[in-house]
């Protein structure tokens, strides 16, 4: 998959693309419904007409469980810096 374009938007939006960072393809309808049943929060980060990234908020590292449920709607994985 061609990620140049991902990092380029993203560190001209002033985000810090990290090698050891990772670009992941997730399932939103699966990812909406675990975050709801947590009564965590998601919200799309971009601008209404530039939707380019998401947030979940309102867990905490010790949230183990949380992690494991949304790792499941991970479809894709790629590094951020090839």
């Amino acid at each position: 998959m061609q990620l140049s374009g991902v990092r380029a938007t993203l560190e001209g939006k002033g985000f810090d693309v990290r090698a050891g960072g990772r670009f992941a393809v997730i399932n939103i309808e699966l990812a909406s419904q675990i975050v709801q049943k947590v009564e965590l929060r998601f919200f799309l980060l971009g601008q209404a007409n530039d939707p380019s990234h998401a947030g979940i908020f309102g867990y905490t590292s010790s949230d183990i469980d949380v992690a494991g449920d949304l790792a499941e709607s991970v479809r894709e994985l790629y590094p951020a810096i090839e």
